[in-house]
């Protein structure tokens, strides 16, 4: 191998470990999600992250609630499972009182919907003993201990809005 070979061979395995290094640094900052300020971070079991906000001194109805997180580019939060479920529990006991989920049974009294999805709940931690037909409550909230329950929608309520960071 003569020198100009020896030269453009340096240059290209230089070139190669800049390309190399770039996106590994492009895949670094990537798999590092961060949630905006004031909101909390939370990994799911399917290996995604999702950034919860909660209101610590407001309250308002469901819809309003609803509308509150939609103008923050969110949604009331899906509880899927019942880590997510701990977990939300867990945020809660810090502040008491009771956050409004998104659930509702409003278009068919006793079938709990998300509406994000329309579809029905694949999970539910409903406190027992209430009764779930009761077309005067139709909207879920979520205490301290992650029990569930069914309240008048325009109960004042304190809430949980959830977005992809």
């Amino acid at each position: 191998m003569n020198a100009l070979s020896r030269t453009l061979f340096t240059m290209d395995l230089q070139l190669t470990s800049a390309i190399i290094l770039t996106l590994l640094c492009v895949t670094t900052i990537k798999a590092q999600v961060q949630c905006p300020t004031k909101w909390n971070q939370y990994a799911t079991d399917q290996k995604r992250t999702t950034c919860l906000w909660l209101s610590q001194q407001e309250k308002a109805s469901w819809i309003n609630a609803h509308a509150f997180c939609h103008l923050m580019g969110s949604s009331l939060v899906d509880v899927s499972d019942f880590y997510m479920n701990v977990r939300l529990a867990n945020l809660i006991t810090q502040f008491g009182g009771k956050y409004w989920i998104n659930a509702n049974d409003v278009e068919d009294d006793g079938i709990f919907k998300s509406t994000v999805s329309g579809k029905g709940l694949t999970y539910n931690n409903f406190f027992g003993g209430q009764t779930i037909l009761d077309p005067a409550k139709n909207c879920v909230s979520i205490d301290q201990k992650g029990l569930w329950t069914i309240d008048a929608c325009k109960t004042e309520n304190h809430f949980i809005c959830q977005k992809k960071p």
